[in-house]
């Protein structure tokens, strides 16, 4: 079983924004277990922000069975391995600002060998950098 890794532009949206989203996902440093009740209505809206920004899948990736197997080499491919480097934790405080060095880092690590089974198809947008509107 492995999770599709996405990357997101969070192009529009403030700290609020995604503080406001992240506030119910548990691990997030926003959640907040006594932020009252639930808005359902509310959260909803910011999903729909949230998912209508720029992104794209990149690829499979098991996290889990690496962590609990411990050998990253077989579930972890390397050009993720190399973004999640560029591309933190999405519910780290801290976002990467897209500029040409990072752009220049992508490449690299898209060039880089999947040594898994993962499917990486998804890496061609990422060529082009078609979610800049480059």
């Amino acid at each position: 079983m492995s999770a599709q890794y996405m990357l997101h532009i969070y192009e529009g949206l403030t700290e609020d924004d995604i503080r406001e989203f992240e506030s119910s996902t548990f691990g997030s440093p926003y959640f907040n277990f006594q932020s009252g009740p639930y808005d359902a209505d509310k959260m909803s809206k910011n999903h729909d922000r949230i998912a209508n920004t720029p992104h794209f899948d990149v690829g499979e990736v098991s996290w889990l069975k690496a962590g609990l197997i411990e050998d990253p080499d077989r579930y972890i491919s390397g050009p993720i391995d190399k973004l999640s480097d560029i591309f933190p934790n999405s519910l780290v405080k801290d976002f990467t600002v897209i500029t040409d060095e990072v752009i220049d880092r992508v490449k690299e690590a898209i060039g880089v060998t999947n040594q898994t089974s993962y499917q990486l198809e998804y890496l061609f947008p990422l060529v082009d950098f078609n979610f800049l509107g480059e």
